[in-house]
């Protein structure tokens, strides 16, 4: 059964409200007391009521995860969407999605493992130049500590040769 479309009230009658017009047949609720539509007048548009929706097949189940032990109660046909979670608990949940063969509605899995790969190439990277600074510093400590030993040796020879 295909799905049933609401339309605003009076929408046969303006152009702007969607005579003709696909794209502006949006519903809206009618507000009025004395509405033909509201009144549930043969004749006008349908309302949207409870009991148009339809069911959703139980494979399609979708459930929440915000930790793995989620996970343990979800059969291999069902889709999962990733709470508010950290991206290393939802790198571990995705993960584990993959071993059961869960498909992931929320989250481009691809996209997010190249996502936190590029983070921790940039964070590695980071860290090598801050040991790399931190050695180059050593470095130049070490080269002015030879150079004031240097010119405190030339300055005691001196001393020696004017006596």
């Amino acid at each position: 059964m295909a799905r049933r479309k609401f339309l605003r009230s009076k929408w046969r009658k303006y152009s702007k409200l969607g005579r003709g017009r696909k794209k502006l047949q949006v519903y809206r609720r009618p507000k009025g007391i004395h509405n033909k539509m509201k009144q549930k007048m043969k004749g006008n548009p349908r309302m949207v009521s409870i009991g148009f929706k339809k069911q959703k097949k139980e494979t399609e189940r979708i459930t929440r995860v915000t930790n793995i032990q989620d996970l343990s109660n979800i059969n291999k046909k069902g889709k999962i969407i990733i709470g508010k979670v950290g991206d290393h608990r939802r790198l571990e949940i995705i993960n584990k999605a993959k071993e059961k063969g869960l498909e992931i509605i929320n989250v481009n899995v691809k996209k997010f493992l190249k996502k936190i790969e590029h983070r921790k190439k940039i964070k590695k990277q980071k860290k090598e130049n801050k040991m790399s600074k931190k050695e180059k510093k050593e470095e130049k400590k070490k080269e002015e500590k030879k150079e004031t030993e240097k010119k405190i040796e030339e300055s005691k020879d001196e001393e020696k040769k004017n006596e």
